[in-house]
């Protein structure tokens, strides 16, 4: 049993908070949240709480359940005492009426959620039994009042009680209030053995769960020591690695999570700052955090910060969990509108419109300030081609615009201080550009250039090709899995010839210019002709080739199983000098996206990559011998947790795993590094990959 009071002298109301460190991971399944139903049920508790002008609520997380309750300073002290008195007695009378109000309301909605169904199984392969368990419990119809008169006996114990508070509290009464209380001194309580948790793993096909993703800084995000090492192995190491929506990610543990010392002491300082000599809402808010963070931290000292800035929690789930994950059916009533005024048509600008000698349609709007043109150029609806190349087409000649030195028409345009931008539509091309009244008609002319005598390079549509025909990776895998298919990026034809396609598509008769602004008619007629008719740039256009086979190693996965705990810590553990981030981090450098995970008892590195056989071979070996070799020093011991080197030395001896190498709908085996070559070779034969 542990007090700790925040002292805030100036405040008007007092906020309780006490923490049982037993919750919905314990066995039986589903009575600490019937537990914390019944609890609050008394209805003398609600009464006197409410006549002393107080709150009281309660939250149930996988480890603790929470109980909090804020009252008028002049009654803390029976608030105090009547929470620990209530939360001792547990009526049975309303037994019945609440298990069946959480049956019917409560977990009625927490299972048809498969958000909520895949977040618990990730919640087993979290915790150390892997159980999946929820916070609701099951629909176990055996949960009997003695199995939740049994939780309460050996979970609401004074090794298990934490207390908080914050606001015009003695510490000393409070220490002696909390000692006074009649609790059971001990108890024992049991993890749930619920269903095994589901295989987890990374594979393409395999349809995976993720939760929505936010960043948060490092400085709000502090974390309980006992939890930090499981959510570290979980959790990517590649650079661009994110926390978890905060709130859904905090339902694992609790609502809050301790922000360490520093991060309260502030949060002290301020709401002492913030304090005025008034009862407010917003006081009453700044002190239940301060008591909420307070009984955290007292219930989980050693908080430490994250090793990196950032981490990423993913669950991959190869079969639902316990629920079968379906999106529930969600009925709209139908929404009545008032009647709306009838929208006035929009009048457009007074303007002329001409066709030109060359079939160009030429709008033409007079209006004061800078000069806005635009040109649309269409698709031909008679010639073959792959709907993505405006997109590619687009992408060049953004590309040449942002390089000033590369084109003359760039040049031009960069001289004119004129804007521009190119943007690709399902029926063609649009480029825009806005320019001063004085230089619109070289603006004009090097948006033209850039439209009929554009020279793309080869590298460079070899480049932005690249962008847009990249093979399935593995994050296309996680957003598309959902929807029930991966993203095809692959193009419909083999080979096409892009200078072959912009030479029936970039011409004169087929576009239409607009222009608003003060301009001429006859100097734009001038200007457009000498872009009548296009020349070709190329006399041979060599073709693109779209190869519709993903290149070598472009996506591929290690997987080590066994028995992974021993070496988790030296492996993931505190710091960047842990040996596989470092092998990470210098395969990054030589070009791989690369990252790593543990789901279950295996670990999975994973990358994607285009480089040489070599410099895969390389990186391979590196993993496989962080993996399977070489014993880490006494150095790198105290970097990682307290670990024996002798112990650590007989995992990796003893250990049965081996390497697997992944790809989609197909995979081998390799018992030695040396295996790995040979392996990843199969990955460029197309019958061995079967896509």
């Amino acid at each position: 049993m542990k007090v700790i009071v925040r002292p805030l002298p100036q405040s008007l109301r007092v906020s309780i908070n006490v923490l049982v460190a037993a919750g919905a991971r314990h066995s039986p399944a589903g009575a600490a949240h019937l537990a914390e139903h019944l609890l609050l049920a008394d209805a003398e508790l609600d009464a006197r709480l409410e006549s002393w002008g107080g709150t009281v609520d309660a939250e149930t997380g996988y480890s603790f359940t929470r109980y909090y309750a804020t009252v008028r300073k002049e009654r803390w002290r029976d608030a105090l005492e009547a929470l620990l008195r209530g939360l001792n007695r547990l009526d049975g009378s309303r037994f019945a009426r609440e298990r069946e109000l959480i049956l019917r309301d409560e977990a009625a909605t927490y299972w048809s959620d498969p958000l909520r169904s895949a977040f618990d199984a990730a919640v087993g392969a979290i915790l150390t039994n892997g159980a999946v368990t929820s916070l609701v419990g099951t629909r176990d119809e055996r949960l009997s009042l003695e199995d939740v008169a049994r939780f309460h006996r050996h979970g609401y114990t004074k090794d298990r009680l934490y207390v908080a508070l914050a606001g015009a509290v003695e510490p000393r009464e409070a220490e002696d209030i909390v000692a006074r209380a009649s609790w059971p001194a001990t108890g024992e309580l049991k993890q749930v053995e619920g269903e095994p948790r589901p295989k987890i793993e990374i594979d393409s096909t395999v349809v995976p769960f993720e939760a929505a993703m936010t960043a948060l800084p490092l400085a709000e995000t502090q974390f309980v020591e006992l939890l930090m090492p499981k959510l570290i192995q979980i959790g990517g190491l590649g650079a661009e690695t994110r926390l978890i929506e905060r709130q859904r990610f905090l339902a694992i543990f609790g609502e809050r999570v301790p922000e360490g010392l520093g991060a309260v002491t502030k949060i002290i300082e301020d709401a002492r700052a913030e304090f005025r000599p008034k009862e407010s809402a917003e006081q009453e808010r700044t002190i239940s955090a301060v008591a909420r963070e307070a009984v955290f931290q007292l219930a989980f000292p050693d908080t430490q910060p994250l090793p990196f800035g950032w981490v990423k929690v993913v669950a991959r789930l190869a079969k639902p969990p316990v629920v079968s994950i379906q999106k529930p059916t969600i009925k709209f009533p139908p929404i009545t509108t008032p009647a709306l005024r009838q929208p006035q048509p929009l009048k457009m600008p007074e303007h002329t419109v001409t066709h030109l000698e060359s079939g160009m349609k030429l709008i033409r709007s007079d209006s004061p300030g800078p000069v806005k043109m635009t040109l649309k150029l269409q698709t031909p609806m008679d010639e073959p081609h792959d709907p993505r190349l405006p997109d590619l087409i687009a992408r060049c000649l953004f590309a040449e615009s942002l390089n000033e030195t590369s084109t003359s028409w760039a040049r031009r345009l960069a001289r004119t201080g004129a804007r521009f931008w190119v943007l690709a539509q399902p029926d063609g091309l649009r480029l825009e550009a806005v320019s001063d009244p004085t230089t619109w008609q070289e603006a004009l002319d090097a948006m033209l250039e850039a439209a009929f005598h554009a020279d793309l390079p080869m590298p460079l549509l070899r480049k932005q090709c690249g962008n847009i025909c990249k093979p399935p990776t593995v994050t296309d895998a996680i957003l598309t899995a959902q929807i029930g298919r991966l993203r095809d990026r692959r193009p419909t034809t083999a080979q096409l010839s892009v200078a072959r396609f912009y030479s029936k598509f970039a011409v004169p008769a087929q576009a239409t210019l607009a222009l608003v602004g003060r301009t001429d008619e006859r100097q734009i007629v001038q200007i457009v002709r000498r872009y009548d008719p296009r020349p070709m740039t190329q006399a041979n256009p060599a073709p693109i080739e779209f190869d519709p086979a993903p290149p070598p190693f472009s996506l591929f996965a290690l997987r080590y199983e066994g028995d992974i705990d021993p070496i988790m810590p030296y492996l993931l553990g505190h710091g960047r000098g842990c040996r596989l981030y470092r092998v990470l981090r210098g395969a990054c450098q030589i070009g791989y996206a690369i990252g790593a995970a543990l789901q279950g008892s295996a670990l999975t590195v994973w990358a994607q990559t285009g480089r040489t056989d070599t410099d895969l071979t390389d990186a391979l070996r590196s993993i496989v011998d962080s993996l399977t070799s070489n014993p880490p020093n006494q150095a790198e011991l105290d970097r990682a947790f307290s670990l024996q080197q002798g112990d650590l030395a007989n995992a990796l001896d003893q250990s049965p795993g081996h390497v697997l190498i992944e790809w989609p709908r197909w995979q081998t085996k390799v018992n030695r590094p040396e295996e790995i070559v040979d392996a990843t070779k199969k990955l460029r034969q197309p019958e061995a990959i079967r896509l």
